[in-house]
């Protein structure tokens, strides 16, 4: 699949992308090419605007950014879904999304702010 990505990916290509992309940095594709990837899944954020209830690549994009140690891009991906791009949309846990943030901003140092992050995941999670 990742051999006959089109430079513009579809609603349906963007979706599975940011599926399959999990996966592909967990067996070890290059650091560059999962962030090239990553980039054309969430398309400007195109990949939130289209979220369905049951899509899980909204979720799991963060995640495979943080496999490679894509630490910044974590952080700003994870901030723009918690400008309140979510609202209207339940199926989505907030504290999800802080629990990558978190980690990468543990990963850098960051532990008063990633201590934050978490926080905000166990307020998110008990509300």
């Amino acid at each position: 699949m990742l051999a006959t990505l089109p430079a513009m990916p579809g609603q349906r290509q963007r979706r599975a992308l940011a599926h399959s992309l999990i996966y592909e940095s967990l067996l070890g594709l290059p650091r560059a090419d999962v962030r090239r990837l990553a980039e054309l899944a969430w398309n400007d954020g195109q990949l939130l605007a289209d979220l369905t209830g049951d899509d899980l690549g909204l979720l799991l994009l963060p995640a495979a950014l943080l496999v490679v140690d894509e630490l910044e891009r974590v952080i700003e991906i994870t901030d723009s879904v918690s400008r309140g791009q979510l609202e209207g949309r339940e199926q989505i846990p907030p504290a999800t999304f802080q629990i990558c943030r978190a980690q990468a901003l543990a990963e850098q140092g960051l532990l008063a702010q990633a201590e934050a992050s978490a926080t905000a995941a166990l307020v998110h999670s008990a509300g």
